[in-house]
């Protein structure tokens, strides 16, 4: 959430509310063209709203189809409800070109001068801020670079990727952004997205170099001149509601920007006169962040709330908090963004036959795989088992739960140093794990007879008080006999898939709605017995996620307690994160996501059928660890223990190593706690090597990661590090590093042999600034 130079921002806890800086993710590519000449105008003495209308090339705002505003290439624009000549984003205001011809350009790799020539044609114009208006068509776009030059020839970077003008949960992105209706017959909403672009307050700017994607439309720019003025160094840009700490407490999140060429802090924020809603410590020039503070309403409605800076400066928004009930208002806890890692736990009866194809299946799709006769799982079951042995009859093993100990679990998860866990409680074989009073298809009423759930959320809040509790649930049954689901192609009842005669369902009780007389009921099971802090959906399908998400979300604020739900509990319920399965991630997502995997290298239930070289190694996984956090998201990785309930090598070294790599090199605190660097979300190349490096940001130190062995003494890092050009420090295992800028003011850092060898899966690169 920091850029350029120096220091970065931290914060201090108060008593109102806890403040943490959170990120905001941008990227972008550079093309160099012919530069364009832009006028400026003056709004006033610090805004500069630049007329681009010479530039523009595109039309996506219209008021009826004949116009020709076509923003996709597939007939779709904006619906254009006035010809303003201002708009609006929260508190920055842009020059609009809104009206019957081309309202904004498609990105080309345009240069343009930023030359300020109604400023008496003054050739030394300093920017502190400067913001785009943009969109993106089909987007995100690819991460691609904005280039700022300067009237020294030096140059700053910013690295963006626009989201989708038709992006979901706009409430959650980290963004700000305005909502427009599409066309005049779309019941949709598209939306405008106002990015900042990193401009060094301290150097006077010549032009701007735009990418060339021709999904990549600007509507316009806005730059604020660099004060030095103590009335007007720091800018309030934009707040917004996040959610509720409890019943009366609401969280807001205010954009700060230091259009200054100097250090600003401390400053005390206030909200609603409150004396002290958070501390600013130290903002660097150029810089932006966000920060958070907590404010006592009982409102559930909107409400104007004015943020104020110390003495410099305020500004009044208004905020709709709706209620701690409201679905469409919810946003993952701020615990949940700063956990960064967790332990996914899938066991179950899948894990009695434990097999599935090494690297091609999931063993836990057991039941499934076995009914499709191409299928290898097909030929296995009927070699081993018999024709006749149905899924059911795996209940009765006697190695099941034989040897399960929650705290040996738990133990385990505490080793990693996960800071929470999800417990599958029921998988799509519909076995419930818990003392469900819906069905009899439980492990209470067969098998082991034992409330599985209830032992280990018991004992983690008893014993590991400190470990967040999740709960994992599926909403479909494969083959329940009442579940009907054409878009999933999953209906019961059973079948014996070599004779295709149907099959008893195991402790089935006869019911007409799957969904109102067994999934919601169970959820609320769930939620009610064990008030989980993530309750982890699967698959969707049909549902009504709605009526236990109100309820559970306004029990958890009464409680005080800040909850959370995935995006897996079924189309128009509350999503606070995506998750990402088995898959990498190369660029960061819009908003908070997870990465979820397991040990094995494809299944997250125990499959005997893997070989110990097959699992992943402690490096990959701490590696792919640092890369989820660097962009934005969590890592939930997954163990599977066996039919007995014990966690079998390698899983249990995997997770053991993982945790004494983050007792060591400074790592937890260059993981847990922070966020992603919003001038390289996705990191940069190394200039001299070409290995890829990745940043975190926490309050008080800012942290540079290479995952390979250096193989130079040098790294040349082209991104604009915060780092103060005469009284920073850099060090890596201890040691200090000498360090110096080079002349575009990138960061050089000379690195000894001994330093190189120190460090083990990961250098990490720690740099502080003094306060």
């Amino acid at each position: 959430m920091k850029l350029s130079f120096p220091l970065l921002p931290s914060f201090n806890h108060n008593p109102k509310g806890k403040t943490t800086a959170i990120s905001l993710v941008f990227a972008i590519l550079f093309v160099t063209t012919t530069t364009n000449a832009i006028t400026t105008t003056k709004d006033n003495d610090a805004i500069i709203t630049y007329n681009i209308q010479d530039q523009l090339n595109h039309r996506a705002f219209g008021i009826r189809d004949e116009d020709g505003a076509d923003f996709d290439g597939q007939g779709h624009y904006f619906l254009q409800k006035n010809t303003s000549s201002t708009m609006s984003i929260d508190a920055i205001s842009f020059k609009s070109f809104i009206g019957d011809s081309k309202d904004n350009m498609v990105a080309k790799g345009q240069t343009l001068a930023l030359d300020d020539d109604a400023d008496n044609n003054n050739n030394n114009t300093a920017l502190g801020a400067l913001y785009l208006l943009t969109s993106a068509s089909f987007g995100p776009t690819t991460p691609s670079k904005v280039r700022v030059l300067y009237k020294d020839n030096t140059h700053s970077d910013v690295r963006i990727s626009v989201p989708d003008w038709q992006a979901q949960h706009l409430h959650q992105l980290r963004y700000l952004k305005q909502r427009f209706p599409i066309s005049a017959s779309d019941t949709r909403d598209g939306a405008l997205y106002a990015l900042p672009v990193f401009v060094d307050p301290r150097k006077s700017v010549r032009s701007i170099t735009l990418p060339a994607d021709d999904h990549l439309h600007v509507f316009a720019m806005t730059g604020y001149r660099s004060s030095s003025s103590s009335s007007s160094n720091l800018k309030v840009f934009a707040a917004r509601s996040a959610g509720w700490a409890s019943n009366n407490q609401a969280i807001v999140e205010v954009l700060v920007h230091n259009i200054s060429p100097k250090y600003q802090g401390p400053v005390d924020i206030s909200i609603n006169d409150h004396e002290k809603s958070a501390t600013l410590k130290q903002l660097a020039p150029g810089h932006m962040t966000t920060v958070r503070g907590v404010i006592t309403t009982t409102t559930s409605s909107k409400m104007d709330v004015t943020i104020a800076l110390g003495d410099c400066c305020q500004e009044t928004f208004t905020l709709d908090f709706g209620s701690p009930s409201q679905v469409n208002q919810h946003q993952a806890p701020e615990w949940l963004q700063n956990a960064k890692f967790g332990i996914f736990i899938h066991w179950g009866l899948y894990s009695v036959p434990a097999w599935a194809p090494v690297g091609k299946e999931y063993s836990e799709w057991y039941w499934w795989q076995m009914n499709h006769e191409n299928d290898p799982t097909y030929a296995y079951h009927n070699k081993t088992y018999g024709a006749d042995f149905a899924y059911d009859d795996f209940i009765n093993s006697t190695q099941l739960a034989s040897h399960l100990d929650p705290r040996a679990w738990l133990d385990l998860v505490d080793a990693a140093h996960a800071r929470y866990f999800v417990f599958t409680t029921k998988h799509h074989d519909g076995f419930a794990l818990w003392d469900t009073k819906v069905t009899d298809r439980s492990f209470v009423k067969m098998g082991p007879k034992r409330d599985i759930v209830k032992d280990l959320m018991t004992t983690a809040a008893s014993s590991y008080p400190h470990l967040k509790r999740g709960l994992y649930f599926s909403l479909p049954e494969w083959y329940h006999p009442q579940y009907k689901d054409d878009s999933l192609g999953w209906h019961g009842p059973p079948m014996n898939p070599y004779t295709q005669k149907e099959i008893p369902y195991t402790g089935y009780r006869k019911i007409d709605d799957f969904v109102h007389e067994l999934q919601v009921p169970q959820a609320k099971e769930l939620l009610q017995q064990h008030q989980p802090d993530i309750f982890w959906c699967d698959i969707g399908g049909i549902h009504d996620s709605l009526e236990w998400q109100k309820e559970y979300f306004s029990a958890a604020a009464s409680r005080g307690q800040q909850v959370a739900v995935n995006d897996r509990c079924g189309d128009g319920s509350a999503s606070d994160f995506t998750t990402v399965e088995y898959k990498t991630v190369d660029t960061a997502p819009d908003r908070f996501w997870e990465a979820t995997r397991g040990i094995d290298p494809y299944s997250f239930g125990y499959n005997q059928a893997t070989p110990k070289d097959k699992y992943a190694t402690t490096e990959e996984l701490i590696k792919e660890l640092i890369t989820t956090v660097a962009r934005g998201g969590n890592f939930l990785l997954n163990m599977g223990p066996d039919a007995s309930g014990k966690v079998l090598e390698p899983m249990n070294t995997r997770l053991r190593e993982m945790g004494e790599w983050l007792d060591r090199y400074e790592a937890q605190e260059a993981i847990f706690n922070t966020t992603t660097f919003w001038a390289a979300p996705d990191g940069v190349d190394d200039m001299d090597d070409g290995h890829r490096l990745y940043f975190t940001v926490a309050d008080t130190a800012f942290y540079i990661f290479t995952l390979e062995k250096p193989s130079t003494t040098t790294l040349v890092i082209d991104a604009p590090i915060p780092i103060h050009p005469t009284l920073g420090k850099v060090s890596c295992a201890g040691q200090q590093i000498s360090w110096s800028l080079d002349d575009q003011g990138r960061l050089v850092l000379e690195i000894s042999d001994h330093v190189i060898n120190a460090s083990q899966y990961a250098w990490i690169f720690k740099v502080t600034n003094p306060n």
